[in-house]
């Protein structure tokens, strides 16, 4: 094996355990983690590394194939095929005199341990177990391989870099495909009496705390690939108690014979566990030295033989939700809990949210509480804090809002803005998480404030119950009102005053006005739809379908009419801009000034060029400094309104809402009557107004995006940021500070910043509704009855099927006309794709939120409330989403069709 010192290395090969200094991108991610780990004294099997540069030759080879230039512009189905060629001619490479030199050394440092000596041969690719992606179970490991087998192993191992399973997730990723690199490990086999894995947090529930250890005897493959259920322990580590164990069934060990051969046999079921209580704490302690040395949460491959313990590799865990320092407790600690602002309440983000468009909505909403209640006497204590704002996140603090009210309630009042919260606090216990101590906000002195508040919410309390009694005067004087308050936000967007000067001058009186004049007809419409939807249970007689018509159709919705003018848009881009994208500025200049793409290009931009995909984070580019993200998306909307024409579904569902309404009038008694009639005036005029309030604030944030992008670019001229952009990796105080001070410091802050949102964005997939401050994820109760789907709340009627879409980001997604959109959140910026779809599938989402607005206004079916609707449902299956149940069924497992995989299977057999 490698001598530790002296290095008589070829070209192209490494041995450890070494001194040496190598890089991941000459090792691979695997390799380099294993040089870390041997240097700080862990017991990893000594080995060699066939580096990057000596598979170099092999890869040039490949990459001047037709199957390799064909893969970038092939379908997924020709892409299995082309990388199953790809392989094939991979196994028929052969060595030039540089890699036989390199080869021959190799095999004579490996034959000191005599020809019966065994190596397992692994992959290690630069890709490969990263922070971001770990590719696990991805690329080939050949076991028990001596000596005269070596070059097969290698070449089958190289080969799996170009396996469909790589390059689906790579791109599943946001990774080039086509960069490929490969290094292989050599490394000492262990003949394990009993192996597997363990995970330094929960993985089912992100608990910090947890570790997870899984065991079997004889090799641990079986445990990787999940042929076996192991031996299971739940441990919690600030105490060594197991907390849960669960025996394998054992029906698979697989044993190593001395000639390299591997022995499938079933072992007796046992309620003994393969290993005893020293060797799990053995475990318990390497799995935490590794944590520490890799500075978070690991997942690693061990082996016992001859009562040792081995490591035998180890990565950082790719999928998991990291909190803000600040808001994580100690271990053994009482904990707190969080619920995500962000995900609901209008802001809609399942992506890391800016420092800067954090502190830009905390300045919003405390300057909407020096509106209502003359603001707080200081700044709160860390640990009485309503609302955090760290950490990419809004997280509200559970923890001390259980001094007011109980998760019961709290649930009750979120059962129409967000389903699956509400499930969720009502399985919470209260006294678990409540804070030691009362906050001073909860305090009952807090009281007195009330005729204060009470005093100043006067005129917004008028303009809210009024219309009950005058809609129509109201509705009118109200629409003026508006009418002049958008108008002064019109002019703000095309100014760009400096940033000292525009939140005094624009934002707080704008905001100022929004509580008076924008809240209020939102209040009034929800008011008069609750209050006429119960009213209207009795003349329904049972009729759920003629409650929903009645809650839609509703005109002045500024979120349906940016529908309907994006599809009208994609009715009139010309051809050559269908082809040729990247040119529409140019187009945009030589187009005549009358010709309808252009005219309805600019009136779209003037309308709502200020919205846009994860809206409410100030750092994201709106429509209008991103025109070419809006092009794709309009792209991608059916022209052909002979199959579909929004307009006419749009006026369907009004006609539809009319009709529902006279039915109940009619089936109701003359006081009942006379009371819904007045309810559906106020309906009519305010029920289409509730998303307002969203488009003013929107207005807002564009000025004053204008004004911090202006700021950034004066720091990047100064030679204080980068790039103007990285102004959003400040917070908007520090902003103001450092526009005033002669030397800033920002970059060391800005760098750490994009760094933690950089963890976020690869770590996180779904931000979770609650969790605590161990990283414990709270999830919705399993029922115990079971079901055969899905089950949600259905937000719009009726039934659909189609193809499961699965969509994270809305910006380069494209959805053929009849899938079904499944979506974690939606907010506006996802409308475009809302046209091809047949029905949405939310994770989470209200009555009130945009997908299911939008869905209602269109008559799409739509169910939120799935937990885990994005993980469990498989991309391209096809499913069926019934919202009259709420509930979502498989139909049919995504698949190849048998003939292609008939046909891979071919290929794969022959490049063997």
């Amino acid at each position: 094996m490698p001598a530790e010192t002296g290095h008589p290395w070829p070209a192209g090969l490494v041995g450890f355990p070494t001194q040496a200094q190598v890089s991941s991108a000459l090792v691979g991610g695997k390799a380099f983690a294993l040089f870390e780990l041997s240097s700080h004294g862990l017991n990893v099997p000594p080995g060699w590394v066939l580096t990057t540069e000596y598979f170099a030759s092999w890869i040039s080879q490949l990459r001047e194939t037709g199957p390799f230039r064909a893969l970038g512009d092939a379908s997924p189905d020709q892409q299995a095929l082309l990388c199953e060629d790809i392989k094939a001619q991979a196994m028929r490479l052969e060595l030039d005199d540089r890699q036989e030199s390199t080869f021959a050394f190799l095999l004579d440092q490996l034959n000191v341990g005599g020809a019966d000596a065994l190596f397992a041969v692994r992959s290690s690719s630069s890709q490969e177990d990263q922070p971001g992606h770990s590719f696990a179970g991805g690329y080939q490991t050949c076991l028990g391989v001596r000596p005269d087998g070596l070059l097969k192993a290698i070449r089958l191992c190289f080969s799996s870099l170009f396996d469909h399973r790589v390059l689906s997730y790579k791109l599943a990723r946001g990774l080039d495909p086509l960069d490929c690199s490969m290094a292989l490990i050599v490394q000492e086999q262990i003949a394990s009496e009993t192996a597997g894995v363990a995970f330094s947090l929960n993985p089912l529930n992100n608990d910090y705390d947890q570790a997870v250890i899984e065991a079997n005897p004889g090799l641990g493959e079986p445990v990787v690939a999940g042929l076996v259920r192991p031996d299971h322990w739940v441990v919690d580590k600030p105490s060594g108690k197991t907390l849960e164990f669960r025996s394998g069934d054992r029906r698979v060990c697989r044993w190593l014979k001395a000639d390299g051969r591997q022995v499938d046999k079933e072992g007796e079921p046992s309620d003994q566990p393969c290993i005893n209580s020293p060797q799990l704490d053995e475990l318990l302690a390497l799995l935490t030295k590794v944590e520490a040395l890799f500075d978070g949460p690991v997942d690693i491959e061990w082996a016992i033989a001859d009562s040792r313990l081995y490591l035998l590799q180890a990565r950082p865990i790719t999928a998991w939700v990291p909190l803000a320092p600040s808001l994580v407790t100690a271990p053994g600690k009482p904990r707190r809990l969080y619920m995500d602002a962000g995900l609901s309440g209008g802001l809609t983000i399942n992506a890391p949210i800016s420092p800067m468009g954090l502190s830009v909505i905390r300045q919003l909403m405390l300057d909407l509480a020096e509106t209502t209640f003359g603001g707080f006497d200081g700044e709160l204590p860390a640990g009485e804090a309503l609302v955090h704002f760290q950490g990419g996140r809004m997280y509200q603090d559970l923890s001390n809002l259980f001094w007011l009210t109980s998760p019961t309630r709290l649930a009750t009042q979120m059962e129409v803005s967000d389903a699956r919260m509400a499930r969720l606090l009502r399985a919470i216990d209260r006294q678990q998480y409540r804070s030691a101590r009362r906050p001073r906000w909860a305090r009952w002195r807090m009281l007195l404030r009330l005729p204060l508040a009470l005093w100043r919410s006067r005129t917004m309390l008028f303009n809210m119950l009024m219309p009950l009694l005058a809609p129509q005067r109201m509705h009118q004087s109200q629409l003026k009102q508006l009418q002049l308050l958008e108008d002064r936000l019109k002019v703000a967007l095309e100014q760009e005053l400096p940033l000292a000067d525009i939140w005094n001058a624009q934002v707080r009186p704008r905001l100022g006005e929004m509580f008076n004049l924008s809240l209020p007809v939102v209040g009034t419409g929800i008011l008069a739809l609750t209050l006429f939807k119960r009213l209207a249970q009795r003349p329904a007689k049972g009729d759920k379908s003629l409650l929903d018509k009645a809650d839609r159709g509703f005109e002045g919705n500024v979120v349906v009419e940016m529908n309907l003018a994006l599809a009208d848009l994609a009715r009139v881009i010309p051809e050559t801009l269908r082809t040729r994208p990247e040119t529409l500025n140019q187009q945009l200049a030589d187009a005549p000034p009358d010709s309808a793409w252009r005219r309805g290009w600019q009136t779209f931009m003037q309308q709502f060029g200020f919205r846009g995909p994860g809206e409410m984070d100030i750092a994201r580019p709106r429509y209008s400094d991103a025109p070419l993200d809006l092009l794709h998306q309009v792209l991608g909307m059916p022209t052909d309104r002979s199959a579909f024409d929004p307009h006419q579904a749009w006026q369907q569902r009004c006609q539809q809402r009319r009709e529902a309404v006279a039915t109940l009038l009619e089936r109701s008694g003359p006081v009942r009557r006379r009371i819904l009639g007045r309810l559906d005036r106020v309906i009519d005029r305010y029920g289409g107004l509730r998303d307002s309030p969203k488009q003013h604030l929107l207005m807002i944030m564009k000025s004053l995006r204008a004004s911090i992008l202006a700021a950034g670019r004066r720091l990047q001229q100064g030679e204080f940021l980068d790039d103007a952009n990285q102004v959003f990796q400040l917070e908007l105080q520090e902003l103001m500070q450092a526009l005033n001070d002669t030397e800033p410091g920002l970059m060391d802050q800005v760098e750490q910043r994009a760094a933690w949102q950089h963890k976020l964005a690869t770590n996180v997939i779904n931000f979770p509704p609650l969790i605590d401050s161990r990283g414990r994820i709270l999830r919705q109760p399993v029922d115990p009855d079971g079901s055969d789907g899905l089950q949600g709340v259905g937000l719009s009627p009726g039934v659909a099927r189609g193809r499961a879409r699965i969509v994270r980001s809305p910006e380069s997604a494209t959805l053929e006309p009849g899938d079904i959109l499944i979506a974690y959140a939606t907010d506006p910026g996802w409308t475009p794709l809302f046209a091809n779809a047949a029905a949405i599938v939310l994770e989470v989402g209200g009555a009130l939120q945009h997908g299911a607005l939008v869905a209602r206004e269109l008559g799409l079916p739509c169910v939120a409330g799935i937990d885990g609707a994005t993980t469990t449902l498989l991309d391209r299956s096809l499913i069926e989403v019934n919202a009259d149940a709420g509930m979502v069924k498989v139909i049919a497992e995504r698949g190849q069709t048998s003939s292609l995989t008939d046909e891979i299977m071919t290929r794969r057999n022959q490049g063997n």
